[in-house]
């Protein structure tokens, strides 16, 4: 079965660091990978509350990074690392025709300086496992009109195109969502208290998601502090890059997006307009606010972005707002 990538996208692994540290947990891993990492020290291997064998963390990174990066890798080879690892930052989606490959935005690697064209070849030989997620059928584009992947794919040209230079608010054409389910996921978000770089990026788009629906934040654990738990991984972004139009890496990461299918897995395509448009007027809020506390306007939005990337793979947020999206 063919691989497709999106054209325009791209990423060239600098080793900022950002995927290595507690933006997420470092696995699942498997009996193999498992394995591996106890017979060097079964200390390295950790259960998450959902029972997910990990690789453990030290001050909220991997156990595996030091100065010289990823020991696992230096000491037994690429292959060593877990297929999760391996494969940051692609999504390898199948669908009825062909597999496609899309990338997360949450480390800026990504989002920032040099990047060479993702290619079929190199996100094939970074797959090595399953499929993230399989399309099987049709899907819905609203209710109760379900179209096959060629009908997406003729839709999907149209959108893409006009994101390489439109408004993303003025393609996705979206649909407001109701208020009271997102007013209480703002208000749950503000109240964590954890201090990992997840929870901290979380209650950031919680004070941002309250100030979009003009309501006061009540209730939360702190104000947004200038100096953020991930600010090293994007000072070594900005040192290596040239300033970048924040916009155009916006339009970037929604037409990744738009290609990962996210949208036919998580209820019609009417909703998934809904909230993402939500998160792109969130991350403009977000970038405005790291540009006035001094970020590089292009720093500003590429940390927006992995903030509002990691809102939408939260639990909470796709029961939430993805319940709330109407139309």
């Amino acid at each position: 079965m063919s691989l497709r990538v999106r054209p325009g996208a791209r990423f060239t692994c600098h080793g900022d660091g950002l995927c290595c540290a507690d933006v997420h947990t470092f696995g699942p891993l498997d009996d193999r990978e498992v394995a591996t990492l106890e017979a060097l020290d079964r200390r390295l291997v950790v259960l998450t509350e959902e029972g997910d064998r990990v690789i453990a963390a030290t001050g909220g990174r991997c156990a595996f990074l030091g100065e010289g990066g990823c020991a696992l890798h230096a000491r037994l080879g690429p292959r060593a690392k877990p297929v999760s690892c391996q494969q940051f930052p692609f999504v390898l989606i199948e669908t009825p025709t062909h597999r496609r490959v899309a990338t997360d935005h949450r480390c800026p690697c990504r989002t920032m300086g040099e990047r060479a064209p993702v290619t079929a070849e190199a996100a094939a030989e970074a797959c090595p496992g399953p499929p993230d997620r399989t399309l099987l059928s049709t899907f819905a584009l609203t209710e109760g009109v379900e179209i096959t992947i060629e009908e997406w794919e003729a839709i999907e040209e149209t959108l893409l195109a006009r994101l390489a230079t439109e408004d993303p608010l003025e393609v996705l054409g979206a649909v407001e969502i109701d208020r009271e389910p997102l007013e209480a996921l703002g208000r749950l978000y503000v109240s964590q208290t954890d201090e990992s770089r997840f929870v901290v990026a979380i209650r950031r788009f919680g004070r941002a998601l309250l100030d979009e629906l003009g309501l006061p934040v009540e209730g939360a654990v702190e104000a947004p502090a200038p100096t953020l738990p991930w600010a090293d991984a994007f000072d070594r972004a900005e040192a290596r890059s040239a300033p970048e139009d924040p916009e155009a890496m916006l339009r970037d990461w929604v037409a990744d997006y738009l290609w990962s299918l996210e949208h036919a897995f998580l209820g019609t395509f009417a909703d998934a307009r809904a909230e993402l448009s939500l998160r792109v007027r969130i991350a403009r809020r977000l970038a405005a606010e790291r540009a006035a506390e001094g970020a590089r306007p292009d720093r500003a939005m590429a940390e927006a972005i992995a903030i509002v990337e990691l809102a939408g793979v939260e639990d909470d947020y796709r029961d939430f707002a993805s319940r709330a999206a109407a139309g």
